[in-house]
């Protein structure tokens, strides 16, 4: 149920919708049903007085024209954005967070997990928009190379990696991972 539109509280929802979703249709294939007459509406997931309260204050639509599009809409909308539209800064939210497990044995396992936290740190902070595009891939890059333990970075010449201009392009994290792994 969504009781608040914070970001937090949307991100944990749509995540939870999208399991929701994937189980839903699984089911239905198995049963040869119909999904879409099987799966909760995105307004049924709303609180009533909320729902309410944003159509009067935010969105300026009546309750009964609401469609299950234009709610994700305006939730990605919200999820996608930075937050309290200020630009955090991204060394530190890397520093703090985006850590090799060095308690996983496997190494490939590892490097997915890393490149896996990088994404969910990425979208936890609604900074998706700086990492895409050319230049979002050579940002990204560049914070996953900034951001690997002093150990890997002896056992390997890094720096040929990270200067090599060949690698900032869109292969770079392909590139990347196969370097590390």
């Amino acid at each position: 149920m969504i009781a608040d539109i914070s970001r937090e509280a949307l991100l944990e929802w749509l995540k939870l919708r999208k399991e929701y979703v994937a189980m839903t249709e699984a089911r239905c294939k198995v049963g040869n049903e119909d999904v879409t007459g099987v799966l909760r509406s995105v307004r049924d997931s709303f609180d009533e007085d909320l729902l309410e309260m944003m159509c009067e204050t935010r969105w300026d639509v009546e309750i009964k024209d609401l469609t299950d599009d234009f709610l994700m809409a305006h939730i990605k909308a919200i999820t996608g954005s930075f937050m309290n539209r200020e630009l955090p800064d991204i060394d530190d939210l890397f520093r703090d967070e985006l850590k090799f497990d060095l308690t996983i044995s496997d190494v490939e396992a590892r490097v997915t997990a890393y490149f896996h936290l990088a994404n969910e740190i990425i979208k936890r902070n609604g900074v998706s928009d700086l990492f895409s595009g050319e230049d979002g891939v050579k940002r990204k890059c560049k914070v996953l190379v900034n951001s690997i333990p002093g150990p890997l970075t002896h056992r390997r010449p890094l720096s040929r990696f990270c200067w090599d201009k060949k690698n900032l392009g869109g292969k770079c994290r392909f590139k990347l991972y196969r370097w590390l792994g």
